[in-house]
């Protein structure tokens, strides 16, 4: 798997008092190897504009023991929480970047940047622990990989703050042993994938900012991808996504942490139950619960949050009287602090970690991908290109929509939040095969589609406040203050005609949509 310019890494997020556990874990692995301790000294360097920093581009020169190495890495892939990247090194003299070192794809990877255009921008200073662990492979060459353990600190544009980790970089073997080695770490030692590079900590400290929320791009297919490449970047995108907000969720001051973290778990559940027929069947079980799980975790938190940022606004917006939404506010604060301490216990705990692991080598191994064996004879569905496959693959989707929303008016709130789900199930698949069809194919079906999403969400907003408030009242949780229940009272009456409200729209938009003809039948 490892080429002599790419780099294979698996980078874990650990506290300065786990390395020691760490160093346990790689020594019962492989009680032969030795440790060695070095001290680095690295600056990375980019352009005033930070031209380099956009395209995803670092150039570091890293000192010990008085030699200099100048590297220079860009992505290659990736898949979610690995680190795959094309990586160019090379011995240079002093501390500046030296480009006559540098081969032909390493200049081109930086983009035309001349060296006199670059200044240092920031430092790293760390103590690093590492060691080389082989593992037998009876299914190929011995897998060689190296255990580092670095401790230090990353300092730019005035301000430092600490370094703590742990990285697995492959150098020798196959993929599949190299996660079951990781496996067998955080087995032993419990700690989550990161894809934080030490350059994006710098250049967030260089930005003054905080680790904050990330929104999932939105996917642009074209017609002559294969659904093999389709679902190669949904999932290490989606995957990508949930690590790229655990600061963010840790943290807990912005609520977008939290929601888009749900949003990218969200859709890969989605994308399992879109693409089902093209997934290895053996790999869709535990998939689907572990991605329930972490969901369900997430979702109280969610939950108050948009009770608290949203509905009591809306209704303090509306008249309801301001002791009572002070009331609910309070208890709902309170409520919603003990959700994000579970959001904190989840992402701090073993099964996440063993969770993103697996999510992450599922995408690194392409493991939707059934065994020819079991697949039988015949052409591989994965090979068909998107632009062939998107009328199946929107059908499903849409006939379950059609068939659960059949007389409307006539459903209960039971059968309403069915719809609303399989809404968002059309809504995504829609969303992953974006750029298949033209927009002006796309556009009146689009417009139809997220109108009934908006009402049925709203919908559901009503519905969770009356769940939410029956919780602050319920008697087996204890006491119940009066203001709250008096509160709660109130609150209720607003919902039951904010849901009379809501109805004729709903109806007209439903309507609207079963009438809009799907394009991809066209």
């Amino acid at each position: 798997m490892a080429g002599d310019n790419r780099e294979y890494e698996l980078k874990f997020r650990a506290a300065p008092d786990a390395l020691a556990c760490a160093k346990s874990a790689f020594d019962s692995i492989d009680p032969d190897g030795q440790w060695t301790v070095s001290h680095l000294r690295s600056r990375y360097f980019d352009t005033a504009s930070r031209r380099l920093g956009a395209k995803g581009v670092s150039l570091r020169v890293r000192q010990s023991d008085g030699k200099s190495v100048q590297t220079v890495k860009t992505a290659a892939g990736g898949a979610g929480g690995i680190m795959d990247r094309w990586e160019w090194e090379c011995p240079i003299d002093g501390i500046e970047p030296d480009f006559s070192r540098l081969p032909a794809e390493a200049l081109d990877a930086l983009g035309g940047v001349k060296a006199a255009e670059l200044e240092p921008i920031i430092d790293v200073a760390v103590e690093r622990q590492s060691k080389v662990v082989r593992r037998e492979d009876p299914l190929g060459p011995t897998l060689v990989a190296e255990a580092v353990l670095d401790q230090g600190t990353v300092s730019a544009g005035g301000r430092t703050e600490g370094l703590s980790e742990v990285e697995l970089e492959l150098g020798q073997g196959r993929a599949q042993p190299f996660f079951q080695l990781a496996a067998a770490f955080i087995a032993a030692c419990p700690m989550p994938v990161s894809s934080t590079t030490k350059a994006e900590r710098g250049y967030r400290l260089l930005a003054g900012t905080e680790p904050g929320p990330s929104k999932l791009a939105k996917f642009q297919m074209a017609g002559d991808l294969t659904v093999d490449d389709a679902l190669a970047r949904i999932f290490s995108a989606c995957i990508g996504n949930i690590t790229a907000n655990e600061q963010a969720c840790l943290d807990g001051t912005d609520p977008e942490g939290v929601h888009q973290m749900r949003v990218s778990i969200r859709k890969m559940r989605s994308a399992l139950k879109t693409f089902k027929r093209y997934i290895d069947p053996l790999q869709l079980d535990w998939l689907a619960a572990d991605l329930k799980w972490m969901g369900s975790q997430l979702g109280p938190a969610r939950d108050w949050d948009v009770f608290l940022d949203e509905t009591l606004v809306s209704m303090a917006a509306h008249g309801i009287d301001a002791g009572a939404v002070a009331a609910l506010e309070r208890e709902g604060r309170r409520k919603r602090a003990d959700a994000y301490e579970n959001v904190r216990n989840m992402l701090g705990g073993a099964r996440y970690a063993k969770v993103m692991l697996r999510l992450t080598a599922f995408a690194a191994l392409q493991s939707w991908r059934p065994d020819p064996a079991t697949r039988g004879p015949g052409k591989n569905p994965l090979t068909t290109p998107l632009g062939k496959a998107a009328r199946r693959i929107l059908n499903r989707p849409y006939r379950k929509l059609l068939k659960a929303g059949d007389g409307m008016a006539g459903l209960d709130m039971a059968a309403r939040h069915r719809v609303r789900i399989r809404i968002k199930q059309l809504r995504y698949a829609v969303d992953f095969l974006r750029g298949v069809h033209s927009v002006s194919e796309t556009e009146a079906f689009g417009a139809a589609l997220r109108h009934l999403q908006d009402n049925f969400g709203h919908l559901n907003d009503v519905v969770m406040a009356l769940r939410l408030t029956g919780e602050l009242i319920d008697p087996a949780r204890g006491p119940v203050d009066e203001e709250v229940r008096l509160a709660v009272g109130e609150v209720r009456g607003w919902n039951a005609r904010a849901l009379r409200d809501i109805e004729p729209q709903l109806i007209t938009d439903w309507e609207a949509f079963v009438e809009t003809a799907p394009y991809w039948r066209k």
